[in-house]
């Protein structure tokens, strides 16, 4: 975690950022730059990489942004609640700004606040109230009372003596792209002065990144999902800053940055008005989500058969031959049972039911007609292998809910922990979830908002939350990558290769996925070239 004030800054002083990629993946580094004296107006400026024997990655597949620090409230970086009678805020680091100025923190009041780019000029309101306190009441704000708008590429940093700024730079290596050792520069400029320059190379690997599959079944999708509550609504045709009702503009940058994240197929909540819902899976289905399961909270597993045979009728168009109906959230006990023959009528009109609980709780009753279960807490083999016994699925949530910002705790639980337990995919509770006004942490008595994204006039503001739940997903990745690469070299004449095959079957079969992340993915890396002779 780095703060503006951090010394000594962890890590290792050097001249060189060094990248290892696939093609087609997005790969992020982290650098921070202190300033020995006050600076104004500093730029950062990357070149291409250019490979030794032709060919580079363009200035538009890097992408530079700043990582702002401010005060969340309570338990902020590991936990999601807050407690108001205790007053305490913490500073960490979260968002992901082109425009540093955009969110202004004053250390000395511990307050935050956030630039309105109002037709009159810009404005900074206070986003940290306490006194805002309002129970579970979202606030639907207006988009043109509150224009939050970062910028589109990275603005001048201002710099105060004896301080840090954390960048956060990912490189989107292309599809196309050769094999071998990409170089480059970052130059730090100030008055057209370069004052510092780094040096950054990129390898990229002479592999693809199969898409992510189960440990358990290679036929099997591994799913990256995270429920999502966007959607549009005649009522706010402009949208909202609000987890909420969203713009078209809105949707589809929401959309397109959870796919590039590696979020191939969240939650719908968009209701049963056909034109709506017909202008969503348009946008969706842009975004990149196409011929997937539909995951519907627009209309309940609880509904008459001829709602479901209506829903499943509509979205035939669109690529969606299967739609997962949501039954009632968290239900227990007699609660739960309740809805056995609303499943059961479900299932019968050609729906699947899915919903979250707690582990030892939904199989004992539901499990026969329930498709899905997305179960809260940290992955059991024993979960799994009972949902899998009747043929049906399980995902994980709540571990953790949308929130804490320590980005190694996406990346440890969302990935290869899951990966390993037999579970079949990741679906946290939530993109976005405002507890009050989503851009204040501290109105409500008893959780933080649960936001790993922060919605904008226009876009959207990313998180390092975020980044881990990629870097989550592009583990498993690599994870099956190696899986297919032995079973090919198991099913080869090549001896060698089947000796090395078995060797990395064994590591895989005994990997203890509390290790260092990055240290176990260099070693998939490792058998994979073993094993494709590279």
């Amino acid at each position: 975690m780095i703060l503006p004030q951090t010394f000594p800054v962890p890590g290792e002083i050097s001249n060189e950022i060094f990248i290892t990629a696939a093609p087609g993946e997005y790969e992020p580094a982290s650098l921070v730059i202190r300033a020995k004296e006050d600076v104004e107006k500093l730029r950062i400026k990357p070149s291409p990489l250019k490979h030794r024997d032709g060919g580079n990655i363009p200035v538009e597949n890097i992408d530079i942004k700043v990582v702002k620090c401010w005060y969340q409230a309570t338990t902020a970086w590991s936990g999601i609640h807050t407690r108001p009678k205790e007053g305490k805020k913490v500073l960490v680091p979260e968002l992901l700004l082109y425009d540093d100025t955009l969110v202004r923190v004053d250390l000395a009041e511990q307050k935050n606040y956030i630039k309105l780019q109002l037709p009159q000029g810009n404005e900074y309101i206070w986003i940290s109230n306490p006194n805002e306190l309002g129970g579970d009441k979202m606030k639907i704000l207006s988009t043109e009372e509150y224009p939050i708008k970062d910028s589109t590429s990275l603005l001048p940093l201002r710099m105060s003596r004896n301080t840090n700024k954390q960048l956060w730079i990912t490189v989107k290596v292309p599809d196309e792209a050769r094999a071998g050792i990409y170089t480059g520069t970052i130059d730090f400029v100030r008055e057209e002065n370069v004052l510092a320059s780094i040096s950054m190379k990129l390898r990229i690997l002479p592999f693809e990144l199969a898409g992510p599959k189960t440990y358990y079944d290679l036929e099997q999708d591994f799913i990256s999902s995270i429920y999502y509550r966007g959607k549009l609504s005649s009522r706010y045709p402009q949208g909202s800053i609000s987890s909420e009702f969203k713009s078209k503009e809105q949707l589809r940058a929401e959309l397109k940055d959870m796919f590039a994240h590696g979020i191939t197929n969240p939650t719908c909540y968009q209701g049963f008005d056909k034109e709506l819902l017909a202008e969503y899976l348009k946008i969706k289905n842009e975004a990149g989500m196409c011929a997937v399961p539909l995951y519907y909270l627009g209309v309940s597993a609880n509904s008459s058969p001829e709602n479901i045979k209506n829903v499943l009728d509509f979205v035939k168009p669109f690529g969606i031959s299967e739609v997962y109906f949501y039954g009632i959230d968290e239900a227990s006990g007699e609660r739960l049972k309740s809805q056995r023959i609303a499943w059961q009528a479900n299932r019968e009109a050609g729906g699947k039911v899915f919903v979250a609980g707690g582990k030892n709780r939904n199989f004992e009753v539901m499990g026969d007609i329930q498709d899905l279960h997305i179960c809260a807490g940290s992955p059991t083999k024993e979960e799994a292998a009972k949902w899998h016994s009747v043929g049906h699925k399980v995902f994980c949530y709540a571990n953790p809910q949308g929130g804490p910002e320590n980005p190694e705790l996406w990346r440890r639980n969302f990935g290869l922990l899951l990966w390993k337990a037999n579970y079949d995919g990741a679906c946290t509770y939530c993109y976005q979830h405002s507890f009050g006004n989503v851009w204040n942490d501290f109105d409500h008595y008893h959780y933080r908002d649960h936001n790993v994204a922060y919605p904008t006039l226009n876009g959207v503001i990313d998180t390092i939350a975020l980044e881990g739940y990629r870097e989550a997903i592009d583990d498993v990745r690599y994870a099956t990558t190696l899986k297919l690469q032995i079973e090919r070299a198991k099913r080869s004449g090549n001896e060698r290769m089947k000796t090395e095959a078995l060797s990395a079957e064994k590591w895989l079969s005994e990997l203890d996925v509390n290790e260092d992340l990055d240290d176990i993915r260099s070693k998939i890396i490792d058998y994979i070239l073993r094993l494709t002779g590279d």
